[in-house]
């Protein structure tokens, strides 16, 4: 078995991370994916700490469905999901449909044309330049502060999805950004720079490079309220 050197510094860093490895061979030489294995498409470490750290008692909201959507659905109370593209919308509908979740609610929020959108409000994709991703960063807004467990940002308009999350998660509760690693989030994740951060760098399925998922914790007081 001949680990890739990235593999291998996970691996010293956090020995138990090998048990991952035949999954993320087969997930790179097969037809495998998130949505088929069930699985949130963030690092391995991330996995690990989702699965030791979720409750039935949850309630999570996230942007951008798909293996995670399942993988939350069998693990916590209730799951909001938002959803950009039709075509992954109905996807994914598909498969929780046949899984028979009862707990998830999947909601398809579509950009809208808008050449003078906010930054906030704007996808880093250079095919949705022109597009305003309002609604969908502020689908979080239907619900009341301090309401959810666990923020999940994985989709679009990343830095405002931050920024609108943090009043909604409960204080001890955690905001999860994946790809952290991006530059062009550093303006989301500035805004929670005073919570306390847990960095989740190394392999991830699916692909042959390493990213990094960050963990946060929002204080348990009223700092850092928008």
């Amino acid at each position: 078995m001949r680990l890739p050197k990235y593999w291998i510094k996970a691996v010293l860093r956090r020995p138990y991370l090998i048990r991952w490895y035949f999954h993320w061979q087969s997930s790179i030489d097969s037809s495998e994916s998130p949505l088929k294995d069930e699985l949130p498409w963030v690092t391995y470490e991330a996995i690990d700490w989702l699965s030791r750290y979720l409750t039935k008692d949850m309630i999570i909201f996230e942007w951008g469905s798909g293996g995670s959507t399942a993988f939350f659905s069998t693990r916590v109370s209730q799951v909001i999901t938002i959803e950009h593209d039709a075509a992954w919308f109905q996807e994914v509908t598909f498969a929780l449909t046949q899984k028979a979740c009862t707990n998830v609610s999947l909601n398809l929020v579509s950009p809208v044309p808008s050449a003078t959108a906010d930054t906030w409000f704007r996808s880093t994709d250079i095919k949705y330049e022109d597009f305003s991703f309002e609604d969908y960063v502020k689908s979080i807004d239907a619900y009341p502060g301090c309401y959810f467990d666990v923020v999940v940002v994985d989709g679009r308009a990343r830095p405002g999805c931050i920024k609108y999350a943090m009043s909604k998660i409960k204080f001890g509760g955690h905001l999860i950004l994946d790809n952290s690693d991006r530059t062009e989030y550093d303006s989301g994740k500035d805004l929670v720079a005073n919570w306390e951060a847990s960095h989740k760098y190394g392999p991830v399925p699916y692909v042959y490079y390493p990213t990094c998922t960050t963990i946060w914790r929002r204080p348990s007081s009223s700092a850092n309220m928008r």
